[in-house]
């Protein structure tokens, strides 16, 4: 969980981001006090487990009995019960990722979490808060092609106005990007919110897509902060996907049922939040969909977006593709309108038009570029 929220949520603003390669701790100097917290918080995080296996980048992960797992230290689900039902989109595309571990039935897969994840989690926090402030005053940062934050969009949205949205889905292509270093880090992003504008403890928001990074080590943050609910015994977030190029269909769907919020891959049901963390997420009132660079201090230069080229007639740069929304019953509906878009730098990222394709690709645009902006 990429936490706008809180270390226990207890804000209740809730982001998640699935597949996430984040920031990595360079040489943070501790205090004693410090050290010995993070020892705390590591005993409680890492539950005891009955297999693990590591991943191609170094990773442990850690197969927990599910009625175990991190999710229930979650004062609000003290007395949860397991809620794995959920009428799931039909597949439509693929995901070209094998996964070659699983946990055994009743286990879940839960990475195990190392003292630097939690200072990432902090300074990748931090990048959130910095990111929210930037965009509420982007019209006061940017002049042209010159802005003075860290952090770089092109991104579609889309306001509900009068309708609500309970869900969202799209093929998202996925690239293995060349060129990103020090410390930065690319990504495509999906994000529901419900809020902004209004007081910052009642802005809830659900994020989840993909990251590409210099240190390519990932960082789980959704099993970071408890309430997310893992149920897939193969893919869990802050799983490495390793495709030169390939698509992964990534959902989010509110159960019209039991009113959970639930992350899928393709038919795979991947996990779940209960209803019970949100204070401000029945439904959403706000979509966005796009490419999302940051760097920080120590790099000059910006890093490149989605595959790295601009969106062109061939629809050689990365796309999202069979974009649907979801109703208050589950229904999937073509967006109907492309609300705004947040563009910082026009000439380093592009953003096309979307256009309804015939075939298996419906609604699709396309969004990247090489990066290179000199920051101020």
């Amino acid at each position: 969980m990429d936490c706008t929220v809180k270390a226990a949520l207890l804000s209740l603003v809730l982001c998640v981001i699935l597949w996430i390669s984040c920031i990595e701790a360079k040489r943070w100097r501790l205090t004693e006090e410090e050290d010995a917290n993070l020892e705390r918080q590591l005993k409680i995080l890492n539950k005891p487990y009955v297999k693990s296996y590591k991943v191609a980048n170094g990773d442990i992960i850690d197969c927990v009995d599910i009625y175990k797992q991190p999710a229930f230290d979650h004062p609000l689900l003290k007395n949860h019960t397991l809620q794995n039902a959920v009428n799931g989109p039909s597949e439509n595309g693929k995901h070209e990722f094998g996964v070659k571990e699983s946990c055994p039935e009743g286990y879940v897969p839960i990475r195990r979490t190392q003292k630097e994840d939690l200072i990432r989690a902090k300074k990748y926090a931090q990048h959130l808060q910095f990111k929210r402030s930037n965009r509420l005053q982007k019209s006061e940062n940017r002049t042209g092609n010159h802005v003075s934050h860290l952090s770089l969009y092109a991104i579609l949205g889309w306001f509900g106005g009068p309708l609500r949205f309970y869900g969202a889905e799209a093929l998202m292509d996925v690239f293995n990007l060349p060129g990103v270093v020090d410390d930065q880090f690319s990504s495509a992003q999906i994000i529901l919110e419900k809020g902004d504008g209004g007081p910052e403890d009642y802005i809830n928001t659900i994020q989840f897509g993909w990251d590409s990074d210099d240190y390519q080590k990932t960082g789980c943050f959704n099993q970071l902060c408890p309430g997310y609910v893992q149920i897939s015994q193969k893919f869990f977030p802050g799983g490495v996907l390793q495709p030169g190029r390939g698509a992964i269909k990534l959902t989010v769907l509110r159960d019209p049922y039991n009113l959970n919020w639930y992350l899928l891959t393709g038919t795979e049901v991947v996990g779940y939040f209960p209803k019970q963390i949100f204070n401000n997420m029945a439904d959403s009132d706000q979509v966005e969909m796009g490419g999302i660079v940051h760097k920080p201090e120590s790099t000059h230069f910006s890093p490149p977006m989605g595959n790295g080229a601009f969106p062109d007639n061939a629809r050689s740069a990365c796309e999202y593709k069979q974009i649907v929304f979801f109703d208050g019953a589950g229904n999937s509906y073509q967006p109907r309108s492309t609300a705004y878009r947040y563009h910082d730098v026009p000439n380093f990222y592009g953003l096309s038009d979307p256009k309804n394709y015939s075939g298996d690709d419906g609604y699709t645009f396309q969004f990247g570029g090489p990066g290179g902006y000199i920051y101020a």
